[in-house]
């Protein structure tokens, strides 16, 4: 299975309402790294077998998806 946009890569990445950034932007790289970081907390709390840890664990994720957020 293709998946394909078909606006062509350039070096760039779409965001929002069309805007268009370099994909060496630092937003860009935040968005990644606050995702891989959300991931890596779930892979944490589903394995976790401590009521506590998992609990701070999903508030921490939950103001992860704050922070997301408000990159723009």
């Amino acid at each position: 299975m293709s998946i394909v946009t078909k606006t062509g890569d350039k070096g760039e990445t779409s965001l929002m309402y069309g805007r268009r950034v370099s994909k060496s932007d630092p937003r860009v790289n935040a968005y990644g790294c606050v995702d891989e970081l959300n991931a890596a907390l779930g892979l944490a709390r589903a394995f976790s077998e401590n009521a506590f840890i998992s609990d701070q664990i999903l508030l921490v994720q939950k103001d992860l998806i704050v922070v997301m957020g408000e990159l723009r």
